[in-house]
């Protein structure tokens, strides 16, 4: 039986999608994912728009994937994928519920509870902006985070830039003027499992915070810039009590958009050298220094100097 003809996809986005496979082969070390090397499964098939391209995504025990922000058959919010053909499911998630800004976060405790960068959730008459926590039939948690808002109150954490899980599923939100912190300061804001809150930093006035993730020894990596005693640096490294970790010093070539954790302790990070105008990849040691450089331009076809960009690994 003939099979329906589909357009050829542009240069561009050949390249993008050969840069995204190349990650993944390279990544194979990060977190427990196991890579088994093949061709690409034909009756697995995910299918979306230009505009409508998933940005985060959560892989389920059963193996069905949760993403977000949309892209599944038009429509927005957040999905889950059949773990055998890539169909859509289930959406979960309005569109009113869906993301702004570069960063799409989509994070998995255990149990099931979902914690999203979103514009804005309600439970109980109470209103909190730039995060929630949901079930997998998409309801609102109403015990992450609610219980210590006084009633009838508005929280704001629409300056969230990301969010990342620590030890013990605790929750790192990072951003700028986030509540407690002035318009201009960098914030790292440290919240327990359910969403209670157990530690604030404000950075100086100036400096951004725009990544986060923590490390396996409770460290925690931030991206944006910063002020060292070794000068302005886009990755510092601090522990859960704010102290700058002065035996680490990474020299990168721009913002770090994507910080992961290797298997052997490594760094992988990546994102875009503003001078080249080209994507990088780089593995750190664990002080910081740079152990390898991916050389992307000879490795992947068809991608062009104004339209590179690593969204994630």
């Amino acid at each position: 039986m003939s099979q329906p003809s589909h357009p050829a996809p542009s240069t561009t986005r050949r390249g993008l999608l050969q840069l995204g496979a190349l990650l993944f082969l390279l990544l194979g070390q990060v977190g427990h994912a196991q890579v088994v090397p093949g061709a690409l499964d034909p009756g697995y098939r995910f299918r979306s728009t230009t505009a409508l391209v998933p940005k985060a995504m959560s892989l389920e025990p059963d193996g069905r994937m949760v993403v977000m922000p949309g892209g599944v058959g038009g429509g927005s919010g957040v999905h889950i994928l059949s773990s055998t053909t890539g169909a859509r499911e289930t959406q979960l998630f309005s569109p009113s519920l869906s993301t702004t800004g570069d960063r799409h976060v989509l994070l998995r405790q255990a149990g099931g509870r979902l914690i999203a960068r979103v514009a804005s959730v309600q439970s109980g008459g109470k209103t909190l902006n730039g995060f929630g926590a949901f079930h997998l039939n998409g309801s609102v948690d109403g015990t992450f985070y609610f219980p210590s808002m006084p009633a009838g109150a508005t929280r704001s954490f629409a300056g969230a830039a990301d969010i990342g899980l620590g030890a013990g599923e605790r929750v790192h939100v990072v951003g700028t003027g986030l509540p407690f912190g002035g318009a201009n300061n960098a914030v790292w804001i440290t919240l327990d499992r359910d969403g209670n809150e157990v530690a604030g930093r404000v950075g100086a006035s100036g400096e951004q915070v725009l990544r986060v993730l923590e490390q396996a020894d409770g460290k925690v990596l931030l991206g944006g810039t910063f002020t060292t005693p070794n000068g302005t640096r886009t990755l510092v490294r601090r522990g859960l009590d704010g102290e700058l970790d002065s035996g680490f010093d990474a020299v990168l070539p721009g913002s770090a958009s994507v910080i992961r954790q290797m298997a052997d302790g490594r760094l992988l990070v990546s994102g875009v050298n503003p001078t080249r105008q080209r994507p990088f990849v780089w593995v750190l040691n664990t002080n910081g220094s740079r152990s390898i450089e991916y050389d992307l331009d000879s490795m992947v076809e068809g991608i062009s100097a104004n339209s590179a960009s690593v969204v994630d690994v």
